[in-house]
């Protein structure tokens, strides 16, 4: 379970300090974040290790962090914000593939920023801080 954990703190939420985000490069120089990589992971490995110290056989995000929130004393809200922050990113990616649907692109689960409403923007945002609560208490729990 400890690998696991260490696993899934791998990767932080791309959120920066001094900017909104931390991003990188596109093919076409434009600044972007990976959802899938340092969005969906976030939330998936953590549920995954929540899931399995928990005993719970859901194999859908999701339903893993609802159903372990009970073994993790995490609070309904905070839980609930957890899973509406994977929800959220998981929106962004499909309507980010949408969008590229009609040309083929390689990166389909990359998003601008840049290119985002304020309200996306921040509820971006909100949502990573939730992926990065999710990974604060893997590493409290598993000491690392």
């Amino acid at each position: 379970m400890r690998q696991l954990a260490h696993y899934a703190l791998e990767v932080k939420p791309p959120l920066g300090l001094i900017s909104d985000f931390v991003t990188e490069p596109g093919e076409d120089g434009e600044a972007v974040i990976d959802l899938k990589k340092s969005g969906a992971r976030l939330f998936v490995d953590a549920a995954r290790v929540f899931a399995l110290a928990a005993g719970v056989e859901h194999t859908h995000t999701a339903a893993r962090l609802r159903a372990a929130n009970a073994a993790l004393n995490l609070g309904e809200a905070d839980m609930a914000s957890a899973v509406d922050g994977f929800m959220f990113i998981q929106q962004l990616r499909l309507r980010a593939q949408l969008a590229r649907q009609a040309r083929v692109h390689a990166h389909a689960n990359r998003v601008a920023p840049a290119r985002l409403t304020e309200i996306d923007r921040r509820i971006l945002k909100e949502s990573l801080r939730q992926a990065r609560t999710l990974q604060s208490r893997l590493a409290l729990d598993y000491q690392l």
